[in-house]
């Protein structure tokens, strides 16, 4: 669900088993965001095809910081990127333990 609701931007997702996950500016928080090499807390995505993401991520010019990468001793595919604004992102495949 998305809302814009006095003046804010603000989309929320919720899965069927009811985990959600809200999403704001934080400008419009009134978050002022520090140096983001330093963040706290890192989003971790589960994807079906890694190494396709990553290869849509390298051509629209994103910001790739690891990977992809397969790790052989635990058998899944993983990788991180960051968005425009630098915030880190970890992703997995389905295969994650």
């Amino acid at each position: 669900m998305n809302l814009i609701e006095e003046g804010y931007h603000y989309c929320n997702l919720e899965t069927s088993s009811g985990i959600k996950l809200g999403i704001a500016s934080a400008e419009e928080m009134d978050v002022a965001p520090v140096d983001r090499a330093n963040n706290s807390v890192v989003l971790q995505f589960e994807v079906d095809d890694l190494r396709a993401l990553f290869t849509q991520l390298e051509q629209s010019g994103a910001s790739i910081t690891g990977g992809p990468t397969f790790s052989e001793k635990d058998g899944f595919w993983f990788g991180s990127f960051a968005d425009p604004e630098g915030n880190p992102f970890w992703v997995v495949d389905r295969n994650c333990p």
